[in-house]
């Protein structure tokens, strides 16, 4: 599920408790309202004293989802990025589109300009977890690890 209104954060924990429901995605959190597209270049940045300057200028709609749209679209195009995220929601139980939200989630952030400066929060329900199996000197452990997502080209952060 996805939202982008304002104050939508008050609805993460109701709607993931919902059956079917295995994302929730939200622009900002319960005491937060919802920016929309503010574009400041580096000498804006510089001279009003924010944080960091916008990195995805050309965005259009609001911060959060226009990074968010964007990214779902980098990563459907990316023929590997989607045969590790079906993997992976194959071997969670909740299929690719929960997956797909995840790992667009973290490079929206990445380039929300109101995000990385304080003024929004957006929210995420799910954090997924692979598990990895560890050869030591008394057998075998397993464990579970975060998820890394796909990075293909034009992905914030472009390293962890």
């Amino acid at each position: 599920m996805l939202m982008a209104s304002c104050y939508s954060g008050a609805f993460v924990e109701v709607l993931a408790a919902l059956p079917n429901v295995h994302i929730v995605v939200t622009a900002t959190d319960a005491d937060t309202q919802a920016k929309a597209d503010q574009d400041f270049v580096e000498e804006d940045h510089l001279f009003f004293n924010f944080d960091v300057a916008d990195p995805n200028p050309d965005d259009e709609g609001t911060e959060f989802m226009s990074g968010f749209v964007e990214d779902l679209r980098l990563l459907m195009a990316d023929p590997e990025a989607v045969a590790s995220m079906t993997d992976v929601g194959v071997e969670s139980g909740i299929g690719l589109v929960p997956v797909l939200y995840h790992c667009a989630f973290e490079s929206a952030v990445a380039k929300d300009w109101t995000a990385l400066n304080g003024e929004t929060h957006p929210q995420r329900s799910l954090e997924l977890t692979r598990t990895i199996v560890v050869p030591g000197y008394q057998g075998t452990m397993t464990m579970q690890v975060p998820y890394r997502c796909p990075r293909p080209a034009g992905f914030l952060p472009e390293s962890d």
